[in-house]
């Protein structure tokens, strides 16, 4: 406690000692994420500050592993848990697996009357002290777990493969796919979708009506994100081109935060759910699976009793993908921003009052043709990866327009070589001229090359 209390940086700071290393292990976390994950099943406990990390243990068995616990994990019926500690407030966890038959937990005398759960088929004894009250006293240890196992919000990480760009590559037209048949059934998407029209249709009433000011340099939607996640959000954000800046012109009263974060563990974006719940109760986050850290960030905001209907996370249920650079990661959240783009217009096309107060110019041809281009996309992307939306790799014969666009890339690369080849070309010039004393190509050689020398 005392050590977390002074401790400074802005990364994880660790501090050992072997004293008790026999038969516990004591981890905080305050300002960075710290996640545990508990396996009876197989006897493992995986820590790590990303939440998809110590999801490792639900893809992978323990090769030849032997426990040193006193229980046989094979027979214990618990599925696989996550415990994810306070960042914000500091907490500290305390994990205890006794010695030598002694199964009570060995705490100091001031931190005894904290309440032991335990875990791993009751191997393990877990006692957590919040350093703040950052979290309700009332959130025992039990209901803070999430299950990692039969759970469907939650995705297993992808199998190794020996080529992940090209697997990555693979799966976009499957993945576009999937984002427009999810949008057009009752799920987590269309729940989030309908709070954020509930959202925008409170604040355009609100403008209707008077009771919010309406100027030029009022923000409505703010959209914020971090290095790639930042430039799909401009993108997103490019209607608001030439927004003024003034005394007004960072009007923050309530407005509406869409968080775009592929992992929603980002440091900045998941510092901007903290800080802007102070600013805003509409606050959403587009993330590549619903359990991220910006995700548990956003469902712990009180809604006023209304939980069930205001789901505030998007998913492109692209999950985890290590794969450098970016490609699946960029394309499903442009595809997951387009139709939430669609669903505000129609929102605002909806009521004559909102397009006059938002100065609205898409009409609802323009919106029938973004929706068009929106679906035939897939065949697009089907014929340029060579992979049709359910895996299956295309025909030679329709693999024309890869082609095409590989040839294209070969001369754009030509191209762009150009000045690289004109440099190596003078630099080798210049060294063998110097080197023998004589120069390949004299001026009157020039001259007579060009025939510009008089007879």
């Amino acid at each position: 406690r005392v050590f977390l209390q002074n401790a400074k940086g802005s990364f994880g700071l660790c501090v050992t000692t072997s004293l008790d290393a026999h038969r516990q292990v004591a981890m905080a976390a305050k300002g960075q994420t710290l996640c545990i994950a508990f396996y009876p099943r197989k006897g493992v406990i995986c820590y790590g500050s990303e939440q998809a990390a110590v999801k490792a243990g639900l893809n992978y068995e323990t090769p030849q592993g032997k426990s040193n616990w006193s229980s046989d994990f094979k027979y214990v019926d618990e599925d696989a848990v996550r415990f994810d500690l306070d960042d914000l407030g500091g907490e500290i966890a305390l994990l205890d697996w006794g010695y030598a038959g002694d199964n009570e937990p060995a705490v100091s005398p001031p931190n005894r009357a904290l309440p032991v759960y335990k875990l791993m088929g009751g191997a393990v004894n877990v006692i957590t002290l919040h350093q703040e009250n950052a979290m309700n006293k009332s959130s025992s240890l039990i209901k803070r777990l999430v299950t990692l196992e039969n759970n469907e919000f939650i995705k297993p990480l992808l199998d190794d493969c020996d080529d992940p760009v090209l697997g990555d590559i693979q799966d976009i037209p499957k993945i576009c796919h999937n984002i427009q048949e999810d949008w057009k059934d009752v799920g987590l998407n269309r729940m989030s979708s309908w709070h954020l029209m509930q959202c925008i249709k409170r604040r355009l009433r609100g403008k209707v009506d008077g009771s919010i000011e309406n100027h030029a340099g009022q923000i409505d939607i703010l959209v914020t994100g971090c290095e790639v996640s930042l430039w799909l959000a401009e993108q997103a954000a490019m209607p608001t081109i030439g927004f003024p800046y003034s005394q007004k012109g960072m009007d923050l009263k309530d407005p509406i935060v869409l968080i775009i974060s592929h992992s929603g563990g980002t440091f900045a974006p998941l510092a901007c759910s903290n800080l802007l719940q102070s600013f805003s109760s509409s606050i959403f986050a587009v993330c590549s699976e619903w359990d991220t850290q910006v995700g548990k960030q956003l469902r712990s905001i009180y809604s006023g009793g209304l939980d069930l209907l205001t789901s505030r996370i998007f998913s492109t249920e692209v999950g985890v993908r290590p794969a450098e650079p970016c490609s699946i990661s960029v394309v499903a959240t442009h595809q997951l921003l387009t139709n939430i783009f669609e669903h505000i217009c129609m929102t605002i096309l909806s009521d004559p009052n909102f397009r006059y107060v938002t100065g609205s110019i898409i009409n609802e041809r323009d919106l029938q043709t973004l929706e068009r281009l929106n679906v035939d996309n897939i065949k697009a992307l089907e014929r340029i990866v060579g992979v049709d939306r359910k895996g299956t790799v295309l025909h030679d014969k329709l693999l024309h327009k890869e082609v095409e666009l590989r040839a294209a890339g070969d001369v754009w690369s030509e191209h762009i070589l150009e000045n690289a080849k004109a440099y190596i070309m003078t630099f080798i010039y210049i060294v063998v001229t110097v080197t023998i004393g004589y120069p390949l190509i004299s001026g009157s050689g020039l001259a007579d090359a060009a025939g510009l020398r008089d007879e």
